[in-house]
């Protein structure tokens, strides 16, 4: 099913458009690109108006661990901002993320670092984002980070991923803080 079938060249035959299901089939999609030397598109769903490969994780979705008494979750990159917001609804959290569009994927929203009017009273997306599964060009996975709000002595690797475009990787997965929800939320305009 992956890229697996070959021509008579060494360089296998590299799907146009594909939607892994695991972290793995995902790293290994991003190696065969590399090694053939080509480009690809990320994408939250399929697109057709690209000349070079794309990578759609729209399948990659998905709330992979809820734990509300430390405070966070952790979602698949392909998971709609709002279905996660929903569910926290139900348990009188959210996320302090927003976003204009009702269809962007948490995974979209954090390798573009698209930051909000609640960055003010919550911090921005690098202050929300506590660890990451990240697919490498060169077909490995590597875990950054850890779910606790304070989990470093150094540099944490997770931050250079935010707002990278995808350039370093592939975010799978992601996990962010969790914020009680507030009594009342109101918008002014001035």
């Amino acid at each position: 099913q992956l890229l697996l079938s070959t021509t008579t060249s060494t360089l296998p035959i590299i799907e146009r458009i594909f939607t892994p299901t695991t972290p793995e089939d995902a790293a290994r999609y991003l190696q065969a690109l590399s090694r053939a030397g080509q480009p690809v598109t990320i994408t939250g769903a399929a697109q057709t108006e690209t000349s070079s490969p794309q990578l759609s994780t729209s399948a990659l979705t998905g709330i992979k661990i809820y734990a509300p008494d430390d405070l966070y979750i952790t979602v698949g990159a392909g998971t709609p901002l709002a279905e996660i917001q929903a569910f926290l609804a139900q348990h009188n959290k959210q996320l302090a993320l927003s976003s204009p569009w009702l269809d962007t994927t948490i995974g979209g929203l954090v390798a573009a670092n698209v930051n909000a009017p609640q960055r003010m009273r919550y911090g921005s997306i690098r202050d929300n984002v506590l660890c990451a599964t990240v697919a490498l060009p060169d077909g490995r996975l590597i875990r950054t980070g850890r779910p606790l709000v304070k989990n470093v002595a150094g540099f944490d690797i997770t931050k250079a991923f935010i707002g990278s475009h995808g350039t370093l990787g592939l975010l799978t997965d992601i996990s962010l803080k969790v914020m009680v929800q507030p009594r009342m939320k109101r918008t002014l305009l001035v």
